[in-house]
């Protein structure tokens, strides 16, 4: 198994586990809720039903309706009723006695459990597809001339809370597999963004070892003809191993430079840069190479005096990576140009080259990205890191050769 199928697998994973927490969560909460609600509620009816019976027997069985029913409004979501059963009672079905589903099955069982059941005693069962918290008080009725035992009926239905529990958790079900499914697209989205990573580190290894080791190389074969006295001119190959060492250096600084970009550890000392002045000296810098290789730099800046707030330093690397690719890629032609509008300074490299393959166009800002005759894959990486460190942008086209342009605020950002 690849790391995007364990990945994707983690994370499923962990949204399932999560889901399931969730889920017992709210169905034990929803469960403890009703039935501490359930059980205060009867209470407080119980309350008002011993209340009642004690006016009852002072003022007489009207004063029990009048001071039982003043209070029988519940201020909670739970349905409470109270009704009266006698023990002898049979299902009238000839005088069409209207008796409701949930208290039919109440009768039939108050009937059945008569000698069980004790007065005050709050209890819980399951009739028909509803689970009712109920309690029961001995009583005396009237009932053909004759005085009967009964019982009277305390109970709550709370069974409209276990449909909106019901209704929530299936909408939870659903939710919890969209975010499995999510979940899963994001991890193997994940899985495949560190592959990429983990295949552009080697490339990035295997690159650098073989820039590493091209200089380390020819250092080593002239200090060798030196010391075994082969190489006879030192000079040159003196010369040769100063600018090999010198290239090591460089590759050594870039890779710092980037481990402190990745660790947030760079820290820019900004000021007020000239920016002609900034590109003039870069140009100036390599006017020996361009000079060599015949090639001829156009300057167009609109305005000598733009400036702009940034790190002079990391600046000078960003722009001069980007002109030392012109230079290497060009034909015979560079063109650098300024340009100031809306607070922001545009600045255009291009050279008349072949210009940028079509598959390396959109991987060329990559970290360790190893393009067509490219080199580490870092210069221009770590360019558009500094540049977007400065709230600026890079982009790259072909347009005659490859063109790249670069924004940056001229203002204090």
């Amino acid at each position: 198994m690849n790391k995007k199928n364990y990945v994707a697998l983690f994370t499923s994973l962990i949204s399932v586990v999560i889901g399931v927490i969730f889920l017992s969560s709210f169905y034990i909460g929803v469960r403890y809720i009703v039935d501490k609600e359930s059980k205060e509620s009867i209470n407080k009816y119980i309350r008002l039903y011993i209340k009642a019976n004690e006016y009852t027997n002072i003022y007489g069985n009207n004063k029990f309706s009048e001071n039982y029913f003043l209070y029988n409004t519940s201020e909670n979501i739970f349905n409470v009723s109270e009704f009266e059963v006698l023990y002898n009672y049979e299902k009238d079905t000839k005088n069409n006695v209207y008796i409701n589903s949930l208290e039919s099955h109440f009768i039939d069982y108050v009937i059945k459990n008569k000698d069980n059941l004790i007065n005050f005693k709050i209890e819980n069962e399951k009739f028909g597809n509803k689970r009712v918290y109920f309690t029961t008080i001995d009583n005396k009725y009237f009932y053909d001339d004759n005085t009967r035992d009964g019982k009277t009926i305390l109970y709550v239905d709370p069974s409209s809370v276990f449909y909106i529990a019901d209704l929530l958790t299936f909408t939870f079900i659903i939710i919890i597999i969209l975010s499995v499914l999510v979940s899963t697209l994001f991890g193997i989205k994940l899985g495949k963004k560190l592959e990429k990573s983990d295949e552009k580190l080697r490339r990035f290894f295997s690159n650098a070892s073989h820039e590493l080791k091209t200089p380390l190389m020819s250092i080593q074969g002239y200090a060798e003809g030196i010391y075994t006295g082969v190489l006879t001119d030192t000079k040159i190959a003196s010369k040769v191993i100063i600018e090999q060492s010198e290239r090591m250096e460089c590759l050594v600084e870039e890779l710092l430079l980037i481990s402190k970009i990745e660790s947030g550890h760079l820290k820019l000392n900004k000021k007020d840069i000239n920016l002609c002045e900034l590109l003039d000296s870069i140009i100036t810098c390599n006017n020996a190479l361009t000079d060599k290789k015949n090639i001829t730099i156009d300057i167009f800046f609109n305005d000598e005096n733009c400036f702009i707030y940034g790190d002079e330093k990391q600046l000078y690397k960003a722009f001069s990576a980007i002109y030392s690719n012109a230079i290497k890629f060009t034909n015979d032609k560079i063109t650098v140009s300024i340009d100031n509008h809306n607070n922001n300074s545009t600045i255009t490299i291009s050279d008349n080259g072949d210009g940028i393959s079509d598959n390396d166009i959109e991987h060329i800002f990559e970290r360790f990205y190893y393009g067509k005759n490219g080199s580490t894959g870092i210069g221009l990486s770590i360019s558009k890191e500094i540049i977007e460190l400065h709230n600026g942008n890079i982009s790259a086209k072909n347009s005659n050769g490859a063109v790249f342009t670069i924004t940056i605020p001229n203002i204090k950002k």
